[in-house]
């Protein structure tokens, strides 16, 4: 189980030669955190290497995770739940979501030494 998670948004493509084909194609990346990394809404997070095997985050409080791609089975659905989430739950009657998008990618972090201590 992961303590958090987030969306960010990785560019792929290569470098175009005229201004018609500079457009990058944009895929939605879910970002998986450990329990320790404790955010809160507005914290800034700052990426080093997306573009890499293995990127690194750092956290407001200056420690810095590593990270791999995983590949999901299936899609990962990033929803909106309705305004009132509570009103149709709480009357017994159903509720609605939005999906407001979709990745098969997952980007998870973990401690640097963390892989490597329970290896021992």
């Amino acid at each position: 189980g992961a303590g958090g998670s987030a969306t960010g948004r990785r560019s792929g493509g290569q470098a175009a030669e005229s201004e018609s084909e500079a457009e990058e194609e944009e895929a939605l990346v879910v970002v998986e955190l450990p329990p320790e990394a404790r955010l809160v809404a507005g914290d800034e997070l700052v990426f080093h290497g997306l573009g890499t095997p293995h990127p690194r985050l750092q956290l407001p409080s200056g420690a810095e995770l590593m990270g791999c791609y995983e590949e999901s089975v299936g899609h990962l659905l990033l929803m909106q739940p309705p305004v009132d989430q509570h009103q149709g739950a709480a009357a017994g009657g159903s509720s609605g979501a939005r999906v407001m998008g979709k990745s098969e990618m997952r980007l998870r972090f973990h401690r640097p030494n963390a892989r490597h201590a329970a290896a021992r």
